[in-house]
């Protein structure tokens, strides 16, 4: 999975953008067996399916939030 609609970049990069007092907003990734362990135990997890939609139709986790990455992009 790439991004596939790139419009341009943040010159200087991240550290510019804290310098200029920006927001910033962070979420943490896990690997899959983590999240099997969060999810068997019943944990509130919040998942963002980030895929083309065909691959959603064909098959996804209940209660996943459908959010394609080209979406995000714009």
């Amino acid at each position: 999975m790439g991004y596939e609609n790139v419009v341009g970049y943040l010159e200087g990069g991240l550290e510019t953008w804290k310098a200029a007092g920006k927001p910033l907003e962070q979420f943490k990734a896990i690997e899959p067996e983590e999240f099997a362990k969060k999810y068997k135990a019943g944990e509130k997890l919040k998942i963002v399916d980030v895929r083309k939609k065909n691959d959603w139709d064909a098959r996804h986790f209940d209660g996943a939030h459908h959010l394609e990455l080209s979406v995000m992009e714009k």
